[in-house]
């Protein structure tokens, strides 16, 4: 499909949606900062602006993508209207298929994402907020169970002290000129996270013992997710990555990537979500551990792709610059 025209790809995939959607012009924006190997076009059309996503197989596949919308649907029925639902096909369906790939329009959220560059605790305590207010639209199907993120992180951990770190410590050596600057934060990286691996698979099993409630969960909320007009938050995008899982990812999550390890931001960023979804005594102790496990393991990801898998990026200083915050972030925590 790559070898075709982009016009005549837009036009097979825009052809299963109604004629208001059908753009008069369209802008290919490529993978629009992001690296799962999805694809943007924004549109202009009488609808106003929309958003064309292309998924990359296999994640999500359709059933996953229906159980996504449907969530979206619930919480857009429910009021919570800073999330884009998906525009129906002719035939009714909320996602179309053309060759192997699985395609989504959507309206084009206004906002951007610039905590970073313009911080404020006005902007922190509506980015939590709105959190709030999307876990609570979105309580279906509530289970208690222990959360399924805590058994990955506590099996990923294990296997690194049990001798995937030493493993890719020596790929990075063996390919350092792939990406010489990359390899040379790797190795600083590697050694940093073999000082906090033990302590932190301890929390994470004391986290094990915890039956709590598990729903809908975005996962991957962060920094560049959470669209901002002034003050307020008009947008939360990106939602490939949601599952079943405790809020207490989510707010680990989101916290960590804005404020790092501002410890007041972190108390003011929690007072807020919990003005609108109070957290139980087990969720408050798991919030600390996620965001202790995603420090800890934030950039083994990125080095396995690069040094192990020999995957390419286009934009190697944002990767470089993202991995720069986990080793401050891993400092602070080999000494905390």
């Amino acid at each position: 499909m790559d070898q075709m025209p982009e016009e005549s790809v837009l036009s097979k995939v825009l052809n299963a949606y109604p004629l208001a959607y059908q753009p008069t012009r369209s802008t290919h924006l490529g993978s629009a900062g992001g690296y799962s190997g999805a694809r943007f076009w924004k549109l202009v059309t009488n609808r106003g602006p929309m958003c064309l996503r292309r998924w990359p197989p296999p994640h999500p596949d359709k059933q996953q993508l229906t159980w996504i919308h449907n969530v979206i649907t619930h919480v857009a029925t429910s009021g919570f209207r800073l999330i884009p639902s998906p525009v129906r096909t002719n035939t009714g369906e909320t996602f179309c298929c053309f060759e192997q790939y699985l395609w989504e329009l959507t309206p084009w959220l206004p906002g951007k994402a610039n905590f970073w560059d313009q911080p404020g605790s006005q902007k922190l305590q509506a980015a939590l907020s709105a959190l709030a207010g999307f876990h609570q639209a979105a309580q279906l199907h509530l289970c208690q169970d222990v959360s399924p993120g805590i058994l990955q992180r506590c099996k990923q951990l294990q296997g690194l002290i049990g001798g995937e770190l030493d493993e890719l410590d020596l790929s990075i050596r063996r390919h350092h000129g792939r990406w010489v600057r990359l390899a040379d934060q790797g190795q600083q990286l590697v050694e940093l996270v073999r000082s906090v691996a033990s302590t932190t698979l301890v929390s994470l099993q004391a986290c094990g013992a915890f039956r709590v409630p598990l729903q809908p969960c975005l996962r991957d909320v962060w920094h560049d997710h959470i669209l901002f007009m002034g003050e307020e938050v008009s947008g939360m995008i990106d939602l490939g990555a949601m599952r079943m899982e405790t809020v207490a990812v989510d707010i680990a999550r989101l916290l960590g990537s804005l404020i790092a390890d501002d410890q007041e931001a972190w108390k003011n960023g929690l007072e807020a979500y919990q003005a609108v979804r109070p957290l139980t005594e087990a969720e408050q102790i798991m919030v600390a551990a996620f965001d202790r496990s995603t420090v800890t393991l934030g950039g083994i990801l990125w080095l396995q792709w690069v040094f192990v898998e020999g995957r390419q990026f286009e934009n190697q200083q944002a990767i470089e610059t993202r991995l720069e915050r986990i080793i401050t972030r891993l400092q602070f925590l080999a000494r905390n």
